[in-house]
């Protein structure tokens, strides 16, 4: 029996005469909906979502389907308290009055994300982290397969894991971007878990700080001696977080901290494995920009060298041969001599002052995007002691962020924009021969943008429409 059809027989047993809702309704509910009609063709579903999808060919399938109730619309959250299990996709918010009433109620909620830890946990690779989560899965996925495993690249990235059965064995490496959101729905915790950093972020989404922090923390929460813990040493949240797990804990950092395994010295990545130190490769010679991204390649050396067992040689080599994940500080292009930067994935101001310390002939900073309650104090401060004449500022934290950069430097030209043509036309016409523009919002795309790929997208074609 192949691994999906082992799935599947897991998943069957799972849902089989429970009364089942499908909370959310995109992508992922849909991928859901479709698997498990076709495990159980006459189990009644409820299907709900705030939203009517956009896809009205799935619409109607669902709505002409005779074991199916749907709610789409402001009454979505009616059915939660009456069923035995709820599949919640990520983007609905745990902290519902209506979902947490339930849960009290004795109803039981989880995910495909969750679902799929149950039955793949021991080859699941999670990688959460503020920033710098979907470069670090990559470069993982990356180097794994550059020393010749079978590895594939799922969670945070847009493909639903129930559609990717079929291409996963039992020796495959299963490597998974985990956001909070995900994390937070666990009730089991990978093999491997890696944990970047931590900043302010999601805090339209969570109660506080710490209940953000502790849905990040819920990864490791029930990790045995048998797992593995990867943790970012310099982050002191991160590191506090972690303390006591029972995994192997593996720290690793930029610089050299104390325990490190994994950190950077004098322009080297170094290993160091059982009192021995192994010089990995040059900084120098990896293909991404920025301190930030060197550190998002330190755990693929450990787990690779000690997990996977590839030799130094290696290693280096497949991390010379690094492509950088679209939209996170990728050079996309010179238009009349002046240099684009398409860092679409900076969500928050720590990703944009790393992109400004990893480029330092930006004259153009293009900015903004939905507020979530974000401190820019930091932010404008880097850009006020910065080469950049110009800042392009979009709705809605542009005009935040040109208020507080006006107030410490009166030089800088701030010109609100509304569109990604109009940032290229007014990025071209200010910014000299020889220097550089770059896109790094430093806040979430939601409003002018369904998301950061739609983001991304829309100053592509910018571009292109000028080149």
């Amino acid at each position: 029996m192949h691994c999906r059809d082992q799935f599947l027989q897991f998943l069957k047993n799972k849902m089989e005469e429970k009364r089942i809702l499908i909370l959310g309704f995109a992508r992922e509910g849909q991928s859901t909906y479709t698997i498990l009609r076709s495990l159980l063709p006459t189990q009644e579903f409820i299907i709900a979502d705030h939203h009517v999808p956009s896809d009205q060919l799935i619409v109607n399938s669902v709505k002409n389907d005779p074991y199916v109730t749907v709610i789409f619309g402001e009454e979505y959250l009616q059915a939660v308290d009456h069923v035995d299990l709820v599949i919640k996709t990520p983007g609905i918010s745990p902290w519902l009055s209506e979902v947490r009433t339930a849960q009290e109620h004795g109803v039981v909620f989880t995910s495909q994300t969750d679902l799929f830890f149950q039955f793949f946990k021991d080859q699941i690779i999670a990688v959460t982290g503020t920033k710098g989560k979907s470069t670090c899965s990559s470069i993982i996925d990356q180097v794994l397969r550059s020393v010749g495993k079978k590895a594939i690249l799922l969670g945070n990235i847009g493909t639903p894991c129930f559609d990717v059965l079929g291409v996963i064995d039992r020796d495959t490496w299963i490597v998974y971007e985990t956001s909070s959101h995900q994390a937070f729905s666990l009730s089991v915790s990978p093999h491997v878990g890696v944990w970047l950093n931590f900043y302010q972020e999601h805090l339209d989404y969570y109660p506080s700080l710490e209940e953000y922090r502790a849905a990040k923390a819920h990864l490791f929460s029930s990790q045995t001696a048998d797992d593995y813990c990867l943790f970012n040493r310099a982050d002191s949240a991160v590191a506090m977080s972690v303390e006591h797990t029972p995994a192997h804990r593996i720290p690793f950092s930029f610089g050299k901290h104390e325990e490190s395994v994994v950190f950077v010295r004098e322009g080297w990545i170094i290993l160091s494995v059982n009192g021995k130190e192994e010089r990995i490769i040059q900084t120098k010679d990896i293909p991404l920009l920025g301190k930030h991204n060197v550190l998002n390649c330190l755990p693929s050396v450990w787990i690779t060298y000690v997990l996977a067992h590839a030799s130094v040689e290696e290693i280096r080599d497949a991390l010379s041969r690094i492509v950088p994940v679209a939209g996170r500080l990728e050079y996309v292009g010179s238009i009349r001599g002046v240099s684009f930067y398409d860092d679409a994935l900076a969500t928050i101001p720590q990703a944009t002052i790393a992109a400004l310390d990893a480029i330092d002939d930006v004259e153009t900073l293009i900015v903004g995007g939905f507020d979530r309650g974000q401190d820019f104090t930091q932010l404008a401060k880097r850009i006020a002691t910065s080469p950049i004449r110009t800042l392009l500022t979009l709705p809605t934290t542009g005009e935040k962020i040109g208020f507080l950069v006006k107030s410490l430097k009166d030089s800088i030209t701030i010109i609100p924009i509304d569109s990604m043509d109009e940032a290229v036309t007014k990025a071209l016409a200010y910014t000299s021969s020889g220097k550089s523009v770059l896109l790094s919002a430093a806040s979430p795309s939601f409003g002018l943008f369904t998301d950061y790929r739609d983001r991304s997208l829309k100053y592509s074609q910018a571009l292109s429409s000028h080149a």
